[in-house]
């Protein structure tokens, strides 16, 4: 049967007061039963799902791990100082604009 001739199989099946919607949510339907059938086999469970899952999310985090560049413990130090002297600043401003 082609979709053309299920198509008109379906709109003949339908009363004569049927509205254009309820006409497009049956052609929805046999859109969605005709690709269900197509893809049946293809599914996978949910277990198995979430375990690939879980397998892809450690291979992204393994590959993170490794690219990330070790900082010395200068570079460190040196961040975090810049990073306090800045903070200190940020409340002398706002205590100077509060006064």
């Amino acid at each position: 049967m082609t979709t053309k001739e299920k198509i008109l199989a379906v709109v003949n099946k339908l009363d004569d007061d049927t509205t254009i919607a309820q006409t497009i949510h049956r052609l929805v339907l046999l859109e969605m039963v005709e690709r269900a059938l197509r893809n049946r086999g293809k599914w996978i469970e949910h277990d198995e799902l979430f375990d690939r899952l879980e397998k892809e999310d450690e291979k992204s985090h393994a590959l993170l791990v490794a690219r990330r560049p070790n900082r010395s413990a200068a570079t460190k130090k040196a961040n975090q100082s810049r990073r306090s002297a800045k903070s200190n600043r940020v409340h002398r401003k706002a205590e100077a604009v509060s006064k």
